[in-house]
């Protein structure tokens, strides 16, 4: 694997800067790491440190309200921020002729942000929005809640969007004090991995940040924690169908340096379909249908979690003794080698997968030097153990800190019925407080527009040398797009069949998902477990959905991968005893995906679109359309859909010592099926006027989903639409300089704004999507807003904005070839399209020779706003 250096440099006042070069691609991400979150926060301000996030893009001396998201907008990148317990950070990922102005308004934003009373109180409200928002993602709600009492004595027991009653009793001058005291160059450090040179990326940050004056009086709070010989239980009641559960210990925290052995424990215990508890819980037990571990990461503590879904007609209480039993065994008696093994291979292969994104890569580079002072650590971690020490020193973590007697227990359960009056009520008189509170806070100024992106002019794209593939057809008729890449010593390979989610018969909705999940069960050489074992066990990955089978492997370990990717395409067995266990997970995944509202109002707008077409078919079925798929239809299905005929397989990594001709047809070549019939699809009708659907549900906000038919890949107006699209809804990297989140900015009605005006655009027709979450009392105003703004289009529509639309588009497409996945699935689509090889290097020159009248001309196709059905989800 090639390696790039990690610089590390510190400025005279006290900046931390690291850069790591990768010229992979001509991307930049450009990341500012403060060393203050929520556990700084003072009494009575909690919520403080995130709230001053969202103030730092409103505007200082030099930067107005709308600078930062138009200067992201003209130079054609990507802006966020962040907040936890432990750290606030900032980033900003732009094309590499581009990045050096992130550092102008990181710079400007760590001394000069005004903090104005008067747009505080429009972000205000978005704020309220968001907390509410989070109060509705259940599982993390519960998870946030355990948290208190875990650390009651430590700040980690507040949450970090913090409380209401403190959000809006905060005033500009307790903000200006937090910020002057923590945003200080000696408490930052600077992050940039990507396409820069070391001596020209000091010289511009020397210009930009030596100046600032550091704070000498700064330093950091040591905070006290006593843990306790404790194990406590919540029980959150929810409007859900599906009870879901999880098994908390508290372990030790970044600081510790323990993370190497926290990631093989998690593989071991849970992670994966190898691990102890899926065998254990799931496949032996039957007690529950899905298990799997995460870490909460925090610096001085952290939380080892298991999630799990009961099966039908199982307490959560009894999964939760199940799985803490399983880990008393492991204690008790260990776990063997060949389990090591698979946890060392998979962690390997994640860590070795790091280098792929700049953006993720910045991210762990810049969390773990905040905690530890340590360039290295992310790149070395595994070296913290010697390697005859690994096994005993996760057997030792494992018996010291995952003890059943200190196991924390969080459950999510549908409301008894007659609790859901107390419920409502509960919830109406949380809406009418908030309304009362906020309605006081009135911003009463127009959103500033921009004043120094004015100044900025965006540089000529750098040359960029677009992957080519090569090409060759199996013997079976299977078509291979295949490209070298020596930056990593793995492989992607994507496998897409002919036979998608829409090709399952009306009455056998999910028919095609069920299969996907079947055939990964097992083949007649393959036991499951031996299945699972000799995939995870050499680090590889294999996912299977409608229509697309994907495979990761180390570049050595191909022609098993490959080996392993043929015998289940062509020899799964659809055991029933498999076809049961595989059908109760997906009535579980149903019952989740109709508990989760975003997931539902997008499933409720496109059956309304596509009404008869059959994209309308949900891509995993209904409970009633699960219950009726027998053995037989799967079989069936498998000997029709899951055939090389009129597929296309693309394979991207470091080829170097790999005949891939021959292992692909020693492998793939000898898959045999015959031809799929091609479907017909009618044109899309959709009632007009158009309805309104709503779907009850008791949460805190209402999902607000306005949808209709769009147009096709094929269209003649798709590229010009597609301009139109990114000014008008952000695109899908979600800018915040859109006109869509424009409308958030002046009036904090909801948190986030997004959608598509092509959303799902293929050979078929697609959907334009809008959707946003907001609160009851502002329902009506939002939906005013948003259908207002649709109408009133593309008025004001200028060549600069178009410009912009045409670098944020060019950037977005480079991203697509950070990640051998992404560039496996920009050949295929090459493929499916009958593109030339050429198709994105002339693709800027396409989009420019598009005008603005043809762009207006594309827009009013769509903007209509009596046009758009309305999907409400929530209390509605």
């Amino acid at each position: 694997m090639q390696e790039s250096k990690v610089y590390r440099n510190t400025l005279d006042n006290g900046l931390n800067v690291i850069i790591i070069p990768s010229h992979r691609t001509p991307q930049v991400s450009v990341q500012l790491w403060y060393h203050v979150g929520s556990k700084h926060e003072r009494s009575g301000q909690k919520g403080i440190a995130h709230l001053i996030e969202h103030m730092i893009f409103k505007g200082t001396t030099k930067l107005s309200e709308s600078d930062i998201n138009q200067i992201t907008q003209k130079l054609g990148g990507y802006c966020n921020a962040f907040t936890s317990h432990d750290y606030t950070g900032y980033m900003f990922d732009f094309p590499s002729q581009n990045w050096h102005q992130a550092l102008v308004v990181m710079a400007d934003c760590m001394q000069n942000c005004t903090f104005r009373e008067d747009f505080l109180r429009s972000e205000l409200k978005a704020v309220v929005q968001e907390l509410k928002m989070y109060r509705d993602d259940y599982l993390m709600s519960a998870l946030e809640r355990m948290m208190g009492t875990i650390f009651p004595d430590h700040p980690y027991r507040y949450p970090v969007i913090g409380y209401k009653q403190d959000l809006w009793n905060l005033k500009r001058d307790e903000l200006v004090a937090f910020y002057k005291e923590h945003y200080v160059p000696n408490n930052a450090t600077l992050v940039i991995v990507g396409d820069v040179a070391i001596d020209d990326a000091m010289q511009q940050i020397q210009q930009n940040f030596g100046h600032i004056p550091s704070n000498d009086s700064h330093t950091q709070t040591a905070f006290y924690h006593a843990s306790y010989l404790e194990a406590t239980r919540l029980t959150l009641f929810c409007d859900v169908q599906q009870p879901q559960g999880m098994v908390v210990w508290e372990i030790p925290g970044i600081c510790a340096r323990k993370d190497f052995i926290i990631d093989l424990t998690s593989w071991i215990i849970g992670s994966g379909k190898g691990s102890r508890l899926y065998r254990r819980i799931v496949e032996e037990l039957q007690l529950a249908t899905e298990v799997d571990t995460f870490t909460y990461d925090l610096f001085e503590r952290g939380l080892f979690v298991v999630t799990f879904d009961p099966a039908a007609g199982v307490s959560s209480q009894k999964v939760a003794d199940a799985i803490c039993d399983e880990i008393v065994n492991i204690a008790r008696n260990g776990f063997s080698a060949e389990e090591l093994q698979r946890a060392e291979r998979k962690t390997m292969v994640d860590w070795v997968s790091l280098r792929e994104q700049n953006q993720k890569y910045a991210y762990l580079v810049g969390k773990f030097f905040t905690a530890l002072s340590d360039e290295n650590y992310c790149m070395n971690y595994r070296e913290q153990v010697p390697k005859e020490k690994i096994g005993a020193e996760v057997q030792e973590f494992i018996t010291t800190y995952l003890r059943a007697v200190v196991a924390h227990y969080g459950f999510l359960e549908p409301i008894p019925a007659l609790e859901r009056e107390n419920w409502l009520q509960q919830q109406e008189r949380s809406d009418e407080e908030d309304s009362k509170i906020l309605s006081a806070i009135v911003r009463d100024v127009e959103v500033e527009q921009g004043v120094y992106v004015n100044e900025i002019h965006s540089l000529a794209p750098k040359p960029f040398a677009f992957p080519q593939p090569k090409r060759l057809v199996l013997k079976n008729g299977l078509k291979v797009l295949y490209h070298h890449d020596s930056l990593l010593p793995t492989i992607d390979v994507v496998l897409e069949l002919k036979a998608k989610h829409y090709y399952d018969p009306e009455d056998k909705q999910g028919l095609s998902m069920f299969l996907a999940d079947a055939i990964q069960e097992g083949t007649i050489a393959r036991s499951a477990n031996a299945f699972a074992d000799e995939i995870e066990g050499h680090g590889m990955s294999l996912n299977v959905v409608p229509g697309l089978v994907s495979l990761k492997a180390l570049s050595v370990d191909i022609a098993r991968g490959l080996d392993i990717m043929t015998d289940m395409l062509q020899n799964a067995t659809l055991q029933q005893v498999v076809v049961e266990r595989v059908r109760e997970r997906l009535l579980s995944d149903v019952r989740i995906f109709w508990d989760t509202p975003t997931q539902c109002a997008a499933q409720l707008i496109r059956a309304l679109i596509y009404a008869e077409h059959p994209y309308h078919r949900a891509s995993l079925g209904t409970a009633e359309s699960l219950a009726s798929i027998t053995r037989d239809d799967l079989v069936h299905a498998q000997k029709a859909w899951i055939t090389p005929q009129d597929a296309t397989v693309a394979l991207v990594g470091n080829l170097d010592n790999c005949d891939i001709e021959k292992i692909l047809h020693d492998t793939l070549g000898s898959w045999e099926g015959p031809k799929v019939a091609d479907l017909a699809f009618p044109p899309m009708t959709m009632q007009i006027p158009p309805p309104t659907i709503k779907r009850y549900m008791q949460r805190d906000q209402t999902i607000l989903a306005l949808g209709r038919p769009s147009i096709s890949r094929g269209d003649t107006h798709y590229d010009a639409l597609l301009l139109w699209d990114q000014i008008f809804t952000g695109g899908a990297a979600g800018s915040m300089g859109s006109r869509l989140f424009s409308l958030r900015e002046r009036s904090g009605l909801f948190y986030t704004i997004g959608g598509s005006l092509l959303a799902g655009s293929s050979k078929q027709p697609g959907m334009g999507y809008i959707s946003t979450m907001v609160s009851n009392d502002r329902l009506q105003e939002a939906e005013r807003q948003i259908r207002h703004i649709i109408d009133v289009g593309t008025a004001g529509l200028t060549d600069d904005e178009l410009d912009e639309s045409r670098r944020s588009l060019y950037s977005a497409m480079i991203d697509v070839f950070a990640t051998n996945r992404h560039v496996a699935g920009a050949l295929l689509f090459l493929e499916e399209y009958n593109l030339p090889d050429t198709y994105f290097a002339q693709r800027s020159e396409q989009l420019a020779r598009i005008s603005r009248c043809q762009v207006e001309e594309a827009a009013q196709t769509i903007m209509h706003a009596s046009t758009f059905a309305t999907v409400l989800v929530g209390r509605v």
